[in-house]
């Protein structure tokens, strides 16, 4: 089965909706996830499969020479087939010819198999956020992990 990755429109929007629900513990409201349409240094993409569903997306920000990864999600149901791999392998690309020297992100501290991911494409922890994350019931915050990867 063929897929392919490509730049995001706001038509995409209601399934990068849907997979955001779906994946995230605590889901940006629709609102945001629209606002990234508009703004000038972020670009989404995503995986499609030959019907033309999103399987997984990503948004980037790309300010000077630093790149960020705001959001990433994978469909449920597409999950632990190497879709997130392969999204974020091009959105390093992306980053790479858009001259930034650095990729950077965060990461719920207990997202290990994100944070596996991460590792393996070579980012380094930076740090932890306390508090960062809120919780599913909003009564204890959970810390993120920041993760950088040098570009070459």
């Amino acid at each position: 089965m063929g897929t392919k990755i490509r730049l995001l429109t706001p038509a995409d929007l209601s399934q990068m909706i849907a997979i955001e629900k779906q994946a995230m513990n605590t889901p940006w409201p629709a609102s945001v996830m629209r606002d990234n349409f508009s703004a000038a240094h972020h670009k989404s993409y995503g995986i499609e499969n030959e019907k033309k569903e999103l399987l997984a997306f990503g948004i980037i920000a790309v300010v000077f020479d630093e790149a960020e990864l705001l959001s990433m999600a994978v469909r449920s149901d597409a999950q632990r087939q190497g879709y997130g791999f392969k999204l974020l392998q091009f959105l390093i690309k992306q980053a790479k010819k858009a001259k930034a020297k650095t990729f950077s992100l965060e990461v719920r501290q207990s997202n290990t198999i994100a944070i596996n991911l991460y590792r393996k494409l070579d980012f380094k922890v930076d740090g932890i956020r306390k508090g960062y994350y809120p919780s599913v019931d909003d009564r204890e915050r959970e810390d993120a992990v920041r993760l950088i990867l040098v570009l070459s």
